[in-house]
């Protein structure tokens, strides 16, 4: 497995352990999750499908991360921004805020 990574990404200067690789991703996974259930509940309150969301959300997460780290070899994450999708539900189609806000 090791050797797999070795041969697509450089080795980082203190070398490479499995465990933490694993560790990393299972960190940055977590710490991102939250975008795929708040981003569709935002969008939903503008007349957007949920389920349409959040597929469109994991796709374009996914489909970006892979960009990021094959094409410019950089370890980071990419997700939609949350900002964009409040201005778009609060100010552009003025949904008014759920019950819940």
């Amino acid at each position: 497995m090791l050797v797999l990574l070795d041969k697509l990404f450089p080795p980082p200067p203190g070398g490479r352990v499995l465990s933490r690789e694993i560790v990393g991703g299972a960190t940055t996974f977590t710490a991102l999750s939250y975008i795929l259930f708040v981003q569709p509940a935002v969008l939903s309150q503008a007349g957007m499908d949920f389920q349409s969301v959040l597929l469109a959300t994991c796709l374009a997460a996914a489909f970006a991360t892979f960009l990021m780290g094959f094409l410019a070899n950089y370890p980071v994450a990419l997700a939609p921004g949350m900002g964009e999708n409040f201005f778009f539900v609060y100010s552009l189609v003025a949904a008014p805020p759920s019950a819940s806000d």
